[in-house]
């Protein structure tokens, strides 16, 4: 990131109209704070709004995390600007400064540190793209894995491999069954605590369930 600023490299994604910038190797949090100013600055601002009658204000961050110390300051990062709506695992250079195999194992300590970091910050989070373009059952299960695991999607690297995380990331039938009755009982309860099919089921799980329910619709599942 410290070479894009002295090249200029912000105001030159904003003069261009772009409406998302993906900034690989960030280690502070600092530059974040730089590009919010920089996308912000007038010049900018009547750049992209003549152009393409996009606001300046609407440029999206997408951060790769894929350093030892990227992946220490994982929730200053996520936090550092509003702009920030996602972070990507950058899994080939982290388990090189890891010294650990780029397998799941011994990146799960970074996966999951990343999963608190964009939670705590509203954000999502991308697992590492797949790079077996052969290998579809290897996708799916990882994809899978992500997913239970916290992750809000994964990068891919060929049209091929949508369809297989979209299904991966998107609520099943059965579970967005779930969700409805749930939700429908904490809507006509007071107490706080529902009970379903008998399992008692308290807030923090409804909202998860508001959220399977936004995933679905928004996925244009039949529900």
């Amino acid at each position: 990131m410290q070479d894009a600023w002295r090249k200029g490299g912000m105001r030159l994604a904003c003069r261009l109209s772009s409406e998302s910038v993906c900034a690989p190797c960030c280690n502070p949090a600092t530059p974040f704070v730089r590009a919010e100013a920089c996308c912000s600055c007038p010049a900018c601002v009547r750049t992209v709004s003549s152009r393409r009658s996009i606001p300046a204000r609407q440029i999206r961050f997408c951060v790769i995390i894929e350093t030892n110390q990227g992946l220490e300051r994982a929730i200053e990062i996520a936090k550092s600007s509003p702009r920030i709506d996602s972070i990507i695992l950058g899994a080939v250079d982290m388990s090189a400064d890891l010294r650990c195999e780029k397998s799941w194992e011994p990146l799960l300590y970074a996966r999951s540190r990343l999963v608190h970091a964009a939670a705590s910050a509203g954000i999502d989070l991308l697992d590492v793209p797949f790079l077996n373009l052969e290998d579809a059952e290897g996708l799916r299960q990882e994809a899978t894995a992500c997913a239970r695991l916290g992750f809000t999607g994964k990068a891919s690297i060929h049209p091929n491999q949508i369809a297989i995380i979209h299904a991966a990331f998107t609520p099943d039938a059965k579970t967005v069954e779930t969700a409805r009755k749930v939700c429908a009982a904490f809507e006509q309860d007071s107490t706080g605590l529902v009970v379903v099919d008998g399992e008692l089921i308290e807030l923090p799980v409804v909202r998860s369930m508001y959220r399977v329910l936004a995933i679905a619709e928004r996925a244009n599942r039949t529900i």
